[in-house]
């Protein structure tokens, strides 16, 4: 080994083994996601080797058995990032977030912009003092890698051509190398003593961070889930489109219209099967499906093991758990549902999200008893109204569904006769045939007595039924007029919400 090998440290800027797929895979994502980019740029203005530092938090996430490399295989620059490294995968926290990141893009990149944007706060605060060592240590890397070179290049020039002066250079260059190589070893021993007097604040900042990605983890986990997300339908969407879908999932209105939708979903799902099991008692073969009461003990053994339970929660939301299948008849027969939305300026903010969070779950409904849907947005007399129909077994829901969550015309006035005649509309069509209206609204508006009595006239000879929904009011005048039944938002999460639930 030459005295310049013996003078160059590692130069492995990277704490997890990676590949080339690996590494393509990252720069990919990071090319695609705004907010990992601006996360990095933030963690760069305080340390150096942030991004490095970023890759490594993805891929000892997402890698299905990440190889992490021991303290001397890296760079003397980097090796601070193997500490924050190495004390996040102690961390308890970690492991419960590797569940949802393991082979995971999409939770994997939200959870390394989480991770990653939490450690950029901490490193421009409580750990400044090690984030500016690392970067003096940086820069005396960098000083030695280019006195190294010179030499190398000064060496070889006088080593051709005989030339003294290329020799006094090559010379000058080594000594500066050495000075370097020095100064290098003197900032590693400063950072590590700084390291050891800091550890407990540097395990706290870690878990800190390592808790608040957890916690995003779980929420858009379960955002998902309310709005019924199935693992299959993620995997087949491209990285980008599921990184906007998270995004929007994470904002407080999408939140609330899962917690909603979530939870009236398991309240349909419990009212049908309830009513499907009294009919149904004699075990004739084994299927699958998400029926509790009837899934097969083999499955329900994977809920004791930490990660053999997120599959089973994967195969219940896709409906794909083995379950036994019963004999009997079952009531069929239902019509589509076409559900109307008040978007009135009165229904902003809270209101609004309530609606939504309605609809969407009918049409959670809707595609569960393959019944088809269509979504009336209306608002005041002069407003165009936004239809949103979807047939059942329509592949583009999901598009659709956030279209309706989306959309909010924000009239100034409210009518009701333009959605209800959009709804007779409908009806006449063959597709939506005996359909069940539900008309959402927070308050009245004027219906004449002339359009009252044609639309009960057909409501009698078209067979459908209308169902009104309040939000937040109780203004009922004009709603009982044309409605067969009348509930409040608030009845929706409990057992008074049992008439809309069997539409």
């Amino acid at each position: 080994m030459s005295i310049l090998d013996k003078l160059l440290p590692h130069n492995e800027c990277q704490v997890v083994r990676s590949d080339s797929m690996d590494t393509r895979m990252f720069t990919e994502l990071r090319e695609l996601s705004g907010n990992l980019q601006k996360v990095e740029k933030e963690g760069t203005e305080s340390l150096k080797t942030f991004p490095p530092l970023t890759q490594d938090i993805w891929s000892s996430l997402f890698k299905f058995s990440p190889e992490f490399r021991k303290s001397e295989e890296i760079a003397p620059s980097h090796r601070f990032n193997a500490t924050l490294v190495d004390k996040m995968t102690q961390m308890q926290q970690y492991r419960e977030l590797r569940v949802h990141t393991k082979l995971d893009e999409m939770h994997s990149a939200l959870a390394t912009v989480a991770l990653a944007g939490e450690m950029a706060k901490t490193l421009k605060e409580e750990l400044k003092e090690q984030a500016e060592q690392v970067n003096t240590a940086d820069l005396i890397q960098q000083e030695l890698q280019r006195a190294i070179d010179a030499t190398r290049t000064y060496q070889d020039i006088a080593d051709r051509s005989g030339n003294q002066d290329f020799q006094k250079k090559a010379d000058e260059s080594l000594k500066n190398a050495q000075h370097y190589r020095t100064q290098l070893q003197q900032a590693e021993v400063k950072l590590e003593q700084s390291c050891e007097a800091g550890a407990n604040k540097i395990r706290g900042s870690v878990r800190a961070a390592t808790e608040s990605a957890l916690k995003d983890a779980k929420d858009i986990s379960e955002a998902m889930d309310g709005w019924g997300l199935g693992y299959g339908e993620l995997q087949k969407m491209p990285i980008q489109q599921k990184l906007e879908l998270a995004k929007r999932l994470q904002t407080k209105k999408f939140k609330l219209m899962a917690q909603v939708i979530g939870r009236m979903r398991r309240l349909a799902v419990h009212k049908q099967k309830t009513k499907l099991n009294q009919s149904r008692d004699e075990i004739h073969n084994v299927g699958i499906g998400n029926d509790l009461s009837r899934v097969l003990p083999i499955e329900l053994v994977q809920l004791r093991h930490p990660i053999l339970k997120a599959d089973f929660k994967r195969k219940f939301v896709e409906g794909k758990l083995m379950q036994y299948e019963l004999k009997g008849t079952e009531k069929q027969g239902k019509g589509p549902i076409v559900v109307c939305v008040d978007n009135s300026s009165s229904m902003s903010g809270d209101r609004e999200t309530w609606s939504k969070a309605v609809a969407l779950a009918l049409l959670e409904i809707a595609t569960m008893q393959k019944r088809g849907f269509a979504c009336i947005h209306f608002g005041g007399q002069s407003d165009a109204l936004e239809i949103i129909e979807i047939e059942p077994g329509e592949k583009d829901i999901l598009n659709k569904a956030i279209k309706t969550a989306e959309f909010f015309l924000n009239a100034d006035g409210t009518a009701f006769e333009p959605a209800l005649s959009q709804a007779l509309e409908l009806i006449s069509k063959q597709s939506f045939k005996k359909a069940d209206v539900v008309f959402i609204t927070d308050g009245n508006a004027p219906i004449g007595p002339k359009f009252l009595s044609g639309f009960l006239d057909s409501k009698k000879s078209k067979e459908f039924r209308v169902f009104g929904v309040l939000i937040q009011s109780h203004n009922t005048e004009t709603l009982k007029k044309f409605s067969d039944e009348i509930v409040d938002v608030a009845e929706l999460l409990d057992a008074e919400a049992e008439p809309l639930l069997e539409i």
